[in-house]
C-alpha cells in the first residue's frame, strides 16, 4: 500500500482481495499496523455488502478497527 503512495491519514476504511495468502502476508507485513486479514465471517459482520454466495478473493485485508469510547 505505502509503495502505491497510499497512507492511512484520512482513510476511512481499507479493504483489500488478494489472490494467495502470500500476496496478504507480504501487504500486512509493510502495513500490519493499520490492516489485519480476516476471514469471511468476520467479512460478513463488519461489511454489509459482503454475501459469501458471490465470486470473491480468498483472503482479505481490512483497517484494524478503531476502539469505540463511550
Amino acid at each position: 500500500m505505502k509503495r502505491l503512495g497510499w497512507e492511512k491519514e484520512g482513510l476511512r476504511e481499507v479493504v483489500v482481495g488478494c489472490l494467495t495468502e502470500e500476496m496478504c502476508d507480504e501487504i500486512e507485513e509493510k502495513n500490519g499496523e493499520w490492516l489485519e486479514e480476516v476471514d469471511e465471517e468476520e467479512m460478513e459482520r463488519r461489511f454489509w455488502w459482503y454475501r459469501e454466495e458471490e465470486v470473491k478473493p480468498a483472503y482479505w485485508l481490512v483497517s484494524k478497527e478503531r476502539e469505540v469510547v463511550s
